[in-house]
């Protein structure tokens, strides 16, 4: 849904679809497949898509101890980024220093 304060701007596309997700408990592995959208809907830059990606990783890992890692799928496939700047085509820990509220 996105965040209630209209000051704040969501952090996945509009339209963006999650499609499955795979979890490799013996490897502490999410796979998280989700529609195109994520990417052609995307805003970019570099920030905007750190900011996606470590939502979705961030947001996992915490909610799912056993989660250590995310690999995020775009349609099905391993795509080598979101929208241009950073890789995606491996699993990728989570990034403490990006939560909400810390400077």
């Amino acid at each position: 849904q996105g965040p209630r304060k209209p000051s704040l701007s969501p952090v996945i596309p509009a339209a963006t679809e999650l499609k499955e997700v795979f979890l490799d408990i013996d490897n502490g592995i999410a796979y998280v497949d989700f529609s195109p959208e994520i990417s052609t809907n995307h805003p970019g830059g570099i920030e905007a898509e750190l900011f996606t990606i470590y939502a979705i990783i961030n947001t996992l890992c915490h909610n799912f101890p056993a989660i250590k890692k995310v690999q995020i799928l775009i349609d099905s496939r391993e795509e080598e980024t979101l929208a241009g700047h950073l890789f995606i085509q491996l699993p990728l820990m989570p990034d403490w220093s990006l939560q909400a509220g810390r400077n």
